[in-house]
């Protein structure tokens, strides 16, 4: 039986870690071998990023799919649709008794194409959306690009110079502000889709209430409640403790990073890395004042108040 797609669009930074973990363990959910295969995203491919994100990526698709079988990883740009059809076969094999598989690429929120290409291939898709306070997750986002060698600037220097591109670009830049202008993107869905197959969800609420979060998806996507929460241990926010761990976390990237034992990665993330400083001033009072018009047009499209964003 051909399944039914979940796509968990983003926001990225928002919980969509752990919201795709616990729609992974329901027996009707199969989880793709790649969380984010973002195959629905022409505008983004590896020849339009730049060389350190081509780096971090580490993705060949020929050899990832020539390969005798599947390897788990996070993140790629699957551009082939045969590679995009045997990830949904191999899910199913594994899942039996699955009704949809589960595609979580946070990259088509972002994305200008992915509502169109989305609809094109699945009118009756169910699309779930987590938006999270932009300002947190701006931060929480360049604490990650911190974290993986990607960011050496302050968090005011980065966001300052964002805030001056016209559009940053998704594997060239961070899009630590670009990411947060949630209205424009969600507008993208419901000109494609009709607002009762797009659920959007808080990131607040996944986090405070995750029950009634798993009780709101499991009625919109028609199935049995999970038998299993939410974690809130996924992608904890973490920074390289000093310029020398900061340099040794930026020359560990890709194919590098992947073959260390699991062992060596866990001891060394606690020897690099450590718990990120609040937000400073400054950079807060700019976030604030960047978005916002943003929220308001969220406010307006959504028809609901973000006081507590603001």
């Amino acid at each position: 039986m051909k399944l039914e797609p979940i796509f968990l669009i983003g926001a990225a930074k928002a919980g969509t870690t752990s919201l795709a973990q616990a729609l992974g363990a329901h027996p009707a959910i199969a989880e793709l071998a790649i969380k984010e295969p973002g195959h629905f995203c022409s505008d983004l491919r590896s020849s339009d990023f730049s060389p350190a994100y081509n780096t971090l990526l580490a993705f060949d698709e020929e050899r990832y799919f020539g390969k005798p079988s599947i390897e788990q990883r996070h993140i790629a740009f699957v551009s082939s649709v045969k590679h995009y059809e045997k990830l949904q076969h191999d899910a199913a094999s594994q899942q039996s008794q699955a009704r949809y598989f589960l595609d979580a690429s946070t990259a088509y929120l972002y994305s200008e194409r992915a509502a169109a290409e989305l609809q094109a291939s699945y009118p009756a898709a169910k699309v779930i959306v987590v938006l999270r306070n932009p300002v947190s997750r701006a931060y929480s986002h360049y604490n990650m690009a911190r974290k993986y060698g990607m960011e050496r600037r302050s968090a005011l220097e980065a966001f300052t110079a964002e805030s001056r591109l016209d559009r940053a670009q998704w594997g060239v830049d961070e899009c630590y502000l670009e990411l947060g202008k949630y209205a424009d993107q969600l507008e993208r869905y419901f000109n494609h889709f009709d607002r009762s197959q797009v659920l959007v969800l808080f990131h607040e609420d996944l986090k405070h209430q995750p029950n009634q979060v798993l009780e709101r998806v499991a009625s919109f996507l028609e199935l049995a409640p999970f038998a299993e929460g939410i974690s809130q241990e996924q992608n904890k926010a973490e920074v390289p403790r000093s310029k020398a761990s900061a340099a040794l976390a930026g020359a560990l990237k890709g194919s590098i990073r992947n073959n260390i034992p699991p062992a060596v990665k866990r001891l060394g993330k606690r020897m690099l890395f450590g718990t990120p400083d609040s937000l400073d001033g400054d950079a807060r009072s700019l976030l604030v004042h960047y978005f916002a018009a943003e929220n308001k047009k969220l406010e307006r499209l959504l028809d609901i108040d973000l006081n507590h964003w603001k």
